[in-house]
């Protein structure tokens, strides 16, 4: 039987939020801190607690991305993924990667992150991708999630809808935050914050 290994993308992979780096590298400069500067009060009430990441998170989105298209997406996501994503990845988190590839496990990366910017890195070396799903009409993003923000229990939500796990010898995961908790905890092998590179 094989293992399942499940990575958490951002801060297990990364040594930085690829959805700050994307929103960064797709707009620009000027209107990167344009926009961060009119989300400001969103991004405070969020830090003292008073809406939920979830909830400011899609505002970020719709701020950026309503009207854009799949194309567009897809374009900046290959070139996100060719340019500045390497910068940020950590070298033993691939190490790990490679490893369970050579030892012929099934690695999946879940994230909260779109896979725009995640799906053409993982598939360069055949990783399955479980992430947030944006609402798109007519071929255009609305700004609004398809379903849920893939953290916490949506992350495991989101495992059991792809995969059957009762067909796996182990389930291994590797998270560094709260929302990556349940994933870990329905790992038979949970590894938090194992890589540390900076």
């Amino acid at each position: 039987m094989k293992n399942l290994i499940l990575f958490d993308f951002d801060g297990t992979i990364t040594t930085k939020d690829s959805l700050g780096e994307f929103l960064f590298f797709s707009n620009g400069f000027l209107k990167f801190y344009f926009g961060a500067l009119c989300l400001s009060p969103i991004l405070f009430a969020h830090k003292m607690g008073f809406i939920s990441s979830d909830y400011s998170k899609q505002i970020v989105l719709k701020y950026f991305f309503k009207g854009k298209s799949i194309q567009w997406m897809e374009a900046m996501g290959n070139k996100f993924c060719e340019i500045r994503l390497p910068a940020i990845l950590k070298k033993d988190a691939l190490f790990s990667i490679k490893k369970h590839i050579n030892d012929g496990d099934d690695v999946c990366i879940v994230t909260a992150s779109l896979s725009f910017w995640v799906k053409p890195w993982a598939d360069s070396l055949n990783l399955n991708v479980i992430s947030t799903k944006m609402e798109v009409k007519l071929n255009l993003l609305t700004g609004k999630y398809n379903g849920y923000n893939c953290n916490s229990y949506e992350k495991v939500n989101q495992i059991k809808r792809e995969y059957d796990i009762k067909a796996y010898k182990n389930i291994i995961a590797y998270g560094d935050s709260k929302g990556d908790l349940p994933m870990l905890e329905l790992a038979h092998i949970s590894n938090y914050c194992s890589f540390n590179e900076k």
